[in-house]
């Protein structure tokens, strides 16, 4: 069992004291020393499980200082965290619904949607539909495309990618996107504008032959009044000699 003084230790130094995160904690631990399949350091092993511990109570977890305490960068931290929860069955993927509530941004679900099924079934490498590399590059595209501004860190982590890998992907799926017809807003408002001032053209024209159409009317009608003039005139100086 992992010893309990460093077990306190740490959850002090990382502002965790809720009585059952620490239960939590250590029952995680036991199930970890049972299967005995991970080579991490008993350090890392009780901050990984003080952090699954607070995700699932609900409490609050110092994500930087324990990068520091584990003197890991945040992907090396994050795919060996992946590496526990395997361990504990609690894997559980995470779905773009559940992005899209993380990242405050439900009303572009069924888009993000859309660009997965399009990509999936246009990229035979996918897999492994679990991974969340995928689910969460057609979040941070469709993201990007309504001019958000999704934390570009905050999804790297979560894609369970190295840096490189995850920019890679993001572009891929940006292009894709393009290809498919996913339109950027911006490009979106120039085009209705473009359309909208199109069809001011329209009735502006429209305007300039009804009104050339009533002024050559009006000429038509008055010559008409002249003549009807000019006869009724003729008429009363004939009548006038007789």
């Amino acid at each position: 069992m992992a010893n309990y003084n460093m077990i306190e230790n740490l959850s002090k130094r990382l502002n965790v004291d809720d009585t059952f995160t620490l239960k939590k904690c250590q029952e995680f631990l036991r199930i970890l020393q049972t299967k005995n399949t991970l080579k991490l350091s008993e350090q890392v092993q009780i901050i990984i499980c003080l952090d699954i511990a607070t995700n699932i109570t609900g409490q609050v977890f110092d994500k930087e200082t324990a990068l520091q305490l584990c003197s890991l960068k945040k992907s090396a931290y994050e795919n060996n965290r992946h590496n526990i929860l395997k361990v504990l069955n609690l894997d559980k993927p995470i779905s773009i619904s559940e992005l899209c509530v993380k990242f405050s941004c439900t009303h572009l679900k069924d888009e993000a949607n859309k660009l997965y099924s399009c990509y999936k079934n246009k990229d035979n490498k996918i897999k492994d539909d679990e991974h969340p590399q995928y689910a969460a590059a057609a979040v941070y595209t469709i993201c990007k495309l309504h001019n958000m501004k999704p934390p570009k860190s905050e999804f790297t982590s979560i894609s369970r990618l190295k840096p490189t890998q995850w920019t890679a992907l993001a572009t891929e799926f940006e292009k894709f996107a393009q290809t498919m017809g996913f339109q950027n807003i911006k490009n979106k408002s120039k085009k209705k504008q473009a359309d909208d001032e199109n069809l001011e053209e329209v009735p502006e024209a429209n305007s300039k032959k009804t009104k050339n159409e009533l002024k050559k009317q009006e000429i038509e009608d008055y010559e008409v009044w002249k003549e009807r003039i000019l006869k009724r005139a003729k008429e009363l100086i004939a009548n006038g000699h007789e």
